[in-house]
């Protein structure tokens, strides 16, 4: 029974942790467009037009965040260049508004510095 007991609880967490990064999301980042999925550990996000995932994720990790860009997990050569996944399995909950909150003011920059977001 330990191991239903562990996956019922990591099932509670993840929805928990899944719902506060779409409230954060929704709020702090409304020029972003989220992919909904139905269960896992992490979300797709679509970034303003004209802004690259790449330079978001180095602006990112000047602030210690941690994205995906998105090229990495397609094939063939349209590889979306302003889409990211952000992961939340290993993030505690509490630390989430935070988290997206840095993310937003990255992206505010990278958006001044390249005049992305159209």
């Amino acid at each position: 029974g330990h191991y239903d007991t562990h996956i019922r609880r990591q099932r509670r967490d993840l929805t928990a942790k899944w719902a506060a990064m779409l409230t954060e999301i929704e709020r702090q980042l409304p020029n972003c467009m989220v992919t909904m999925t139905t269960g896992g550990s992490g979300l797709w996000l679509t970034l303003p037009g004209g802004v690259s995932a790449r330079a978001l994720q180095q602006r990112a990790a000047a602030r210690g965040l941690i994205s995906d860009p998105g090229d990495v997990h397609y094939l063939g050569p349209q590889r979306p260049e302003n889409r990211i996944r952000l992961g939340f399995g290993a993030i505690a909950r509490d630390r989430i508004a935070a988290g997206i909150a840095g993310l937003a003011e990255a992206l505010a920059e990278e958006i001044a510095a390249s005049g992305g977001g159209r």
